[in-house]
């Protein structure tokens, strides 16, 4: 049987999953690399290899330059269109928040190519943000649903940039405002940032389908619903 590998190597991770020829998912796993996607990548690969004797191999992401020549790797906007097709078919839309970028993708579906948005070279509103954030608040990235869960009030804070985000978090901080209250407030200012200067005019069609790591905080997809007016389908 025949087997197709697709490797995304990304900011942070690296994802793999292999299908079968009747698109099947026959194995997928997600590794953080922590700044060695290279190595990561090749040991999966490798792992792969043994476990499925005949597979053509295609990849996608920030790194996958690193990896292999251009002409095994697929754009991210198509990869991810045609990844939420298959997975979504009915989905119009996309948000994706990965580690270091904020994507829009819609007309998904229309057999016309996708109208899309993605963020600029600062990484304020994406994995990295919160994680910054975090740091400076001395928290570790994995408790941040679980500390948000006592907020009581969103306070105003910025989203667009780490560094207006820091200040502001001083100053709410000097004000008595709870860790947690900051926290929230900093999921519903990254939202609303993504709403008002990468979504801009394009069009919202739904349903939307949420991707990309930063959807593990479920505050971040509460903020989405809210925002977008959307329900869980």
């Amino acid at each position: 049987m025949n087997y197709f590998l697709g490797l995304d190597v990304g900011n942070s991770t690296v994802k793999a999953v292999v299908l079968d020829e009747n698109k099947n998912i026959s194995f997928k796993r997600c590794i953080q690399h922590f700044g060695q996607p290279v190595i990561v990548s090749k040991n999966l690969i490798e792992e792969i290899s043994k476990e499925f004797s005949d597979v053509k191999m295609f990849l996608s992401g920030a790194n996958s330059s690193l990896i292999a020549p251009p002409e095994y790797i697929k754009s991210e906007v198509p990869a991810l269109q045609n990844g939420v097709c298959f997975l979504y078919p009915q989905a119009k839309s996309l948000i994706e928040i990965g580690a270091q970028n904020a994507r829009y993708i819609t007309n998904i579906g229309d057999h016309q190519p996708p109208l899309f948005a993605i963020n600029e070279n600062c990484a304020g509103g994406t994995g990295s943000f919160f994680e910054d954030q975090m740091n400076r608040l001395g928290l570790i990235t994995e408790d941040y649903s679980d500390i948000v869960k006592n907020a009581v009030s969103v306070p105003r804070l910025s989203g667009r940039c780490s560094v207006f985000a820091k200040t502001d978090i001083i100053h709410r901080q000097q004000e008595g405002v709870p860790t947690a209250d900051i926290l929230l407030g900093l999921c519903y200012a990254t939202i609303k940032n993504l709403k008002s200067t990468i979504i801009k005019n394009l069009q919202i069609e739904n349903p939307i389908v949420l991707g990309g790591g930063v959807v593990h905080n479920s505050v971040v997809v509460k903020a989405v619903k809210e925002f977008f007016e959307l329900s869980e389908q």
